[in-house]
C-alpha cells in the first residue's frame, strides 16, 4: 500500500521557518518573549540545514544535494532512511510545519485596512502563555531532531513512535490555545481551524503511519531497489489534492452503486469521465484516500496510484507508470518481491533499464501476491499520446487487470481515443454536484470582506448566483468567488454576480472568468500587477514545473547586471497572492503551478494577448542569469573523465544515440549526445562525484536557476521573431557554452560543446546559420559528434536539410542517430538525400523501442531501412532477433513486412525461443497463424525443451491449441525435466488443454521423469474422471 499524503519535507519545514522568522523580526513589543521564541525557531532551522545537507538528493530530483565538507560517518543512504522517518505522517517535520503555519497565521497582518493594519502587522500578537507553550513545542521536536543526529535509524524510528501520541496531543491543545486567543478574527480562526482538522485527520491515519514509520527501516538495499525502480513519489500530490478538497464533499461518488460495486468486485473497471474543472483529480484523491483508510490494516490489499499531469509527460513515459505502480505495490513490505530482486539483479548487471514488457510481467507477479488490488489513474487525457504513451500504459493496466483481477479506476476528459479503451467499464460522469459546491461556497466564505460575512442573506445570494452559474464544473465556482474578494459593497459584489454567464459553453465560460481575473490583475497597483504578469508567463511558458525558489530568482534577475542580487527577490506569498488565484503551490512537492489544466489551455490560448514577448524575455533573462560573473569564474569547464566512460563513449559511435526528441518537454535531459535512457543511467552510477564536480554542485545551490536555463534557454530562443544579440555573445563565447553544459548536466562528464552544436541541440537554426559564418560545419565535439549527427538524432528536419543544402559531410552515423530515436521522416529523407545505409542503424531503430512497445506508426522507418539492405536478422543486444521483438510487442505489420524481407522465421533468441514461442505468448491467434504460414517450426524446443505448444499451459487459448495440433504440433515431446504438455495441463487442472488432448487420441498415460503418468497427475489433481471416458485413447510408453 502506498504511503502517507501528509507527509512534511525538510525543504517545506525550512521555507516556512525563514518565512516565519522575517514575520517575528518585522513586529515589535515584548522583546525578551521575541527572542526567546525566535532562539527556539532558528536551533530548530539549524538542525534541519545540517540533516538536508547530510542527506544526499532531498533538494529533488534534478540536484544532488552533496557537500564536499561533510565529516559525518553515517552513510547517505542512511540519512536518506532517517530523513524519511522524520518526514513521515505525524513525525517531527509534520508537527514542526503545522507549529510554525499557527505562528505565521497569528503573525500575518490582518485583512483590515490603512492604519488599523500597519498597526496590527507591527504589534505583537501572543502572550506569556502562548510563547511558553510554543517554545514547549518546538523544543519537544528539536529533541528528535538532535536524536536524529545521534542515533541509528531504527532507534529513531522507535523513538518517534514512542513520543508521537503526546507530542501530538500538546500540538493539538497548542493550535486551540492560540485560535481560542484570536477568536476575534474569523479569517485566522478559519486558517486555525484548518490546521486542527489536518492535525485530526493524521491522527485518525496513525495506524498508516506507524506502517509507513516502519517501512523507514527498510535497508539500504531494499530502497535503493525502490528508488532504482522509481524515483517519482506520487505521495505528496495525493496530500496536496485530498488537502484541496471541502470535507464532505465527493461522498456522493463513494455512496454510489456503481463505486461500491467496484470496491467489492474483482477485476472491476470504473471509467469516471467529465467535462474541464469538475473535479476528477479532487474526486480521485477522496477515492485514494477512502481506500487507503478502508485497507490500512490489510497487508494483502494493494493500493497503487498515478496522477497524470501535461507538465510531467518527460517523466510520465508509459514504462515510468508501470515502474512505479510497481514500486507503490512493493513498499511497506519486510522484504523485496523475489521478482522485483531478481529483475534488479539482472538489469543492474548489464547497467541498463528493464523494458516495458518486463516491468509489466513483475507487475502482474507481484500484484498476484495480494489478494486484491486497487489501481487509480487520474487525469489520463494528460499523459503523451504522440509517442504511444497512452496506449500502451492503458494496455499494460489491462493487461495486469485480465492476469490478476486488478481493480482499475481511471478519470479523463472525453476523448474518444480514451473512451475507447474503457468501453466495456462502467462509466460514472464526474460533475460538480450542487451540494458539493454549497459546501466549498460556504466554507470559503470567510474569505470574503466582512460586509459579506455579516449579511447572510448576502451569502446565500453569492451562493444560488454561483451555482447557476457554475454548470457542474467546480473550478468555475473558485473563480467566480475569487472574483468577489476584495470588493468593497454589496452593490459590487452583486455587480459582478449579476455579469456571471449562464449556459455559455466549457471553454467560453472558462475564457470569461480567466479573462476577468487578469482584469483584476491589472487594476492592482503597479508594481503588483508587473509582478503578477511576469509570473504568469514564467509559470504557464516554462517547459516544466518550476520550484517556489526558482521562480523567485527568475523574477529576480536583471538584465542590466553582472551578478544576481538576492535584495530583488520577492516572496512566494506576495507573489501568489498578486496572481488573483490563479497560481498556487504544492507544498508537498514544492512547485508552483497553475491553478489548472484549463489555465494554462487559456494562457495559450491568449498569450499574444498577455504575454506577446515570453519568448525573448525569458530567453534573454536566462542567458543573463548564465552569464554572471561568480557563475561563468567558479564553474570549471574541464574535469577529467573516467577513462572507461570515453571508452564506452568511442565505442558508442558504431551505435550512436540521441536521447532528445523534438516533441519531448523534459524537465531535464538526459546529458549525454550519444546515450540511451538506460546508458544515462549507467552515466549516472560511473561517474563518482569528486571535488571536480563541486563548483557545480555549489552554483546549482546558489543559482538555482541555472538548471532550468542551461535546460531550456534555447526552446525559448527559438521562438524569438528576431535573434537577440545576447544570443550571438553567448554562442561566440567558448567559456560560457561550456559552463553552461557543465550546469546542465550537474557535471558528470567533461564538456565538449561548441557554439554550433549548442544552437544545433535545441534546432535552433538562425543561431546554427549564424554561427556557421563563423566555424566549419563539419566541426565535432569532443565525442566526435557532428552537427548533422546531432540534428538528425533530435528529430530538427529542417536544421538537417539546411545542413546538407549547405554542403554538411555525409559521413558518421546520421542514419543511425536518427534511427535510434524514431525519426521515421529523417531516415526518410536521409536515404532520399543519398544517404548510405549504416550497418547499425535496424539495430539502433529496435533500440529505441527497448522501454516501450513498437507504435505501428513507426513500422514505415523500419520498412525503409529493409528496403535500403538493412540485415532482417541481426542479433539486438546479443538477446534476441527483430522478429522477436515484433512479435513480442504484436505488431503484426512489421512481422510481416520483416517476413517479406527474408527474416529466418525459425531465428532464435539467447534463450532459444523463436518467434512462435513468444506469438503463443502474446495470445494472438492472427500472428500464430501468420507465422506458422511462413514455415514457422511448431515443434521447435527452446533451451529448456519447451515447444510452441507448451506455452498455451494455463492459458485461456484453445484457438490456439487447435491451430497448432492441427500443424502438428507434438503434445508428448518432453522438456529438459522429462515434462510434456499433457503433463502440465493435467497438473495445473486446465480442463479444456486436456480435452484438447484427449479428443485427439494423445496418451494420458505417457510417462514422465517422475514416472508419473498424466493419468496419475489427474488423480493427484482431482479432475474428473468422466474427461477420460469414451475417449479415443493412444497408449505411448517411453
Amino acid at each position: 500500500m502506498d504511503g502517507l499524503s501528509t507527509a512534511t519535507s525538510v525543504i517545506a519545514v525550512v521555507q516556512l521557518t525563514a518565512e516565519v522568522t522575517k514575520y517575528i523580526i518585522g513586529v515589535a513589543g515584548a522583546s525578551k518573549d521575541r527572542q526567546r521564541l525566535l532562539d527556539e525557531i532558528l536551533a530548530c532551522e539549524a538542525l534541519l540545514m545540517r540533516l538536508r545537507d547530510y542527506s544526499k538528493g532531498t533538494d529533488g530530483p534534478e540536484i544532488e544535494d552533496w557537500d564536499a565538507d561533510q565529516t559525518n560517518t553515517d552513510s547517505a543512504q542512511t540519512w536518506s532512511v532517517k530523513v524519511r522517518a522524520l518526514e513521515s505522517d505525524n513525525a517531527p517535520l509534520y508537527r514542526l510545519y503545522k507549529i510554525l503555519d499557527a505562528v505565521k497565521t497569528k503573525l500575518q497582518p490582518d485583512h483590515g485596512s490603512g492604519i488599523q493594519k500597519i498597526k496590527a502587522a507591527l504589534k505583537w500578537p501572543f502572550d506569556e502563555k502562548e510563547v511558553a507553550k510554543l517554545v514547549d513545542a518546538f523544543q519537544r521536536e528539536r529533541s528528535l531532531l538532535h536524536f536524529a543526529m545521534t542515533h541509528e535509524s531504527t532507534q529513531l524510528v522507535k523513538h518517534i513512535k514512542a513520543t508521537s501520541d503526546d507530542n501530538s496531543r500538546q500540538l493539538t491543545d497548542l493550535v486551540r490555545l492560540i485560535k481560542n486567543k484570536s477568536a476575534d478574527d474569523e479569517l485566522r480562526v478559519a486558517r486555525l481551524d484548518r490546521i486542527l482538522t489536518g492535525i485530526q485527520l493524521s491522527n485518525l491515519n496513525i495506524a498508516e503511519g506507524i506502517g509507513h514509520l516502519q517501512n523507514s527501516q527498510m535497508s539500504a538495499h531494499q530502497k535503493e531497489v525502490l528508488d532504482w525502480m522509481s524515483p517519482v513519489d506520487y505521495a505528496p500530490q495525493q496530500s496536496d489534492n485530498f488537502s484541496r478538497r471541502e470535507p464532505g464533499t465527493g461522498e456522493w461518488l463513494l455512496e454510489s452503486d456503481e463505486y461500491n460495486t467496484w470496491v467489492k468486485g474483482d477485476k472491476q473497471t470504473l471509467f469516471c469521465p467529465g467535462i474541464p474543472g469538475a473535479g476528477k483529480t479532487i474526486m480521485a484523491s477522496i477515492v485514494v484516500n477512502s481506500l487507503l483508510e478502508s485497507f490500512h490494516s490489510e497487508s494483502n490489499v494493494g493500493v497503487a496510484y498515478i496522477y497524470c499531469n501535461f507538465r510531467r509527460r518527460h517523466e510520465q513515459k508509459a514504462s515510468d507508470l508501470i515502474a512505479n505502480l510497481l514500486k507503490q505495490l512493493s513498499e511497506n513490505q519486510p522484504s523485496l518481491f523475489k521478482p522485483v530482486e531478481e529483475l534488479y539483479n539482472k538489469r543492474k548487471a548489464s547497467r541498463t533499464r528493464p523494458s516495458l514488457q518486463e516491468l509489466g510481467r513483475v507487475l502482474q507477479e507481484v500484484a498476484a501476491t495480494y489478494s486484491r488490488v486497487y489501481i487509480v489513474l487520474d487525469a489520463l487525457d494528460e499523459c503523451e499520446t504522440t509517442d504511444g504513451t497512452l496506449p500502451n500504459f492503458i494496455q499494460q493496466v489491462l493487461d495486469l487487470q485480465s492476469a490478476t483481477g486488478t481493480n482499475i479506476l481511471a478519470t479523463s476528459r472525453y476523448i474518444p481515443e480514451i473512451k475507447e479503451k474503457f468501453r466495456k467499464a462502467v462509466s460514472l460522469k464526474i460533475r460538480a454536484s450542487e451540494p458539493d459546491v454549497r459546501r466549498y461556497l460556504t466554507g470559503r466564505m470567510t474569505q470574503l470582506p466582512v460586509f459579506v460575512q455579516n449579511k447572510p442573506e448576502l451569502q446565500e445570494e453569492i451562493k444560488t448566483r454561483i451555482l447557476e452559474s457554475v454548470q457542474g464544473m467546480f473550478l468555475l465556482a473558485q473563480l467566480h468567488l475569487d472574483s468577489l474578494v476584495g470588493k468593497r459593497s454589496p452593490k459590487a459584489v452583486r455587480t459582478i454576480l449579476k455579469a456571471l454567464p449562464s449556459n455559455s459553453s466549457t471553454s467560453k465560460a472558462y475564457d470569461k472568468a480567466y479573462g476577468d481575473a487578469m482584469k483584476r490583475i491589472e487594476d492592482q497597483l503597479t508594481d503588483q500587477a508587473i509582478l503578477a504578469k511576469e509570473a504568469l508567463m514564467w509559470i504557464s511558458c516554462a517547459r516544466r514545473l518550476l520550484t517556489p525558489v526558482e521562480l523567485q530568482h527568475a523574477l529576480g534577475i536583471e538584465t542590466d547586471s553582472t551578478d544576481f542580487d538576492e535584495e530583488n527577490l520577492s516572496e512566494i506569498p506576495d507573489i501568489v497572492s498578486a496572481c488573483a488565484g490563479l497560481v498556487t503551490v504544492d507544498e508537498q512537492s514544492n512547485t508552483v503551478r497553475l491553478a489548472h489544466f484549463t489555465t494554462q489551455e487559456y494562457f495559450e490560448r491568449t498569450q499574444d494577448q498577455w504575454f506577446p514577448n515570453a519568448a525573448q524575455e525569458i530567453t534573454v533573462k536566462t542567458l543573463t542569469y548564465l552569464s554572471y560573473d561568480l557563475i561563468v569564474d567558479q564553474v570549471r569547464t574541464a574535469r577529467s573523465p573516467k577513462p572507461d566512460i570515453m571508452v564506452q563513449k568511442a565505442a558508442e559511435k558504431s551505435d550512436p544515440v540521441i536521447n532528445q526528441s523534438k516533441d519531448e518537454k523534459p524537465g531535464s535531459p538526459s546529458p549525454g549526445l550519444g546515450r540511451s535512457k538506460s546508458q544515462d543511467w549507467k552515466i549516472k552510477n560511473e561517474v563518482t562525484e569528486s571535488d571536480e564536480d563541486y563548483d557545480v554542485k555549489k552554483m546549482l545551490r546558489d543559482y538555482p536557476l541555472c538548471r532550468y536555463a542551461s535546460c531550456h534557454w534555447g526552446y525559448h530562443a527559438r521562438n524569438v521573431s528576431e535573434m537577440p544579440d545576447i544570443v550571438k555573445n553567448f554562442l561566440s563565447s567558448e567559456k560560457l557554452v561550456k559552463v553552461t553544459e557543465r550546469l546542465r548536466y550537474a557535471g558528470g562528464f567533461n564538456p565538449g560543446t561548441t557554439g554550433l552544436h549548442e544552437a544545433a541541440y535545441f534546432g535552433f537554426e538562425e543561431a546554427a546559420e549564424w554561427m556557421l559564418q563563423r566555424c566549419s560545419i563539419d566541426a565535432l565535439d569532443s565525442y566526435n559528434v557532428s552537427i548533422l549527427e546531432m540534428a538528425c538524432g533530435l528529430g530538427h528536419l529542417s536544421l538537417a536539410e539546411t545542413l546538407l543544402k549547405k554542403g554538411a559531410n555525409l559521413r558518421g552515423t546520421p542514419i543511425t542517430y536518427a534511427a535510434r530515436r524514431g525519426q521515421d521522416t529523417i531516415v526518410t529523407y536521409l536515404f532520399q538525400y543519398g544517404a548510405p545505409l549504416e550497418p547499425g542503424a535496424l539495430e539502433a531503430a529496435f533500440r529505441h523501442f527497448k522501454d516501450s512497445k513498437i507504435s505501428i506508426d513507426k513500422v514505415h522507418m523500419f520498412q525503409t531501412l529493409l528496403e535500403h539492405g538493412a540485415d532482417p536478422n541481426i542479433l539486438i543486444d546479443e538477446t534476441s532477433r527483430p522478429l522477436h521483438h515484433a512479435t513480442s510487442d504484436r505488431v503484426e505489420p512489421l512481422v510481416r513486412t520483416l517476413l517479406d524481407h527474408a527474416a529466418d522465421v525459425n531465428g532464435r533468441d539467447k534463450e532459444g525461443r523463436t518467434a512462435l514461442h513468444l506469438a503463443v505468448d502474446s495470445e494472438m491467434e492472427s500472428l500464430v497463424r501468420l507465422l506458422v504460414d511462413r514455415g514457422a517450426e511448431v515443434n521447435a524446443q527452446d533451451d529448456q525443451g519447451h515447444t510452441p505448444l507448451y506455452h498455451t499451459a494455463g492459458r485461456d487459448i484453445d484457438p490456439i491449441v487447435k491451430l497448432l495440433l492441427d500443424h502438428g504440433a507434438n503434445a508428448i515431446l518432453q522438456d529438459k525435466h522429462g515434462l510434456s504438455v499433457p503433463h502440465i495441463a493435467m497438473a495445473s487442472s486446465f480442463e479444456c488443454l486436456v480435452q484438447s488432448f484427449i479428443g485427439r487420441g494423445e496418451s494420458t498415460n505417457a510417462h514422465c521423469a517422475t514416472h508419473k503418468t498424466h493419468s496419475t497427475a489427474v488423480a493427484s489433481n482431482s479432475l474428473k474422471p468422466a474427461m477420460l471416458e469414451d475417449k479415443p485413447l493412444m497408449v505411448f510408453e517411453e
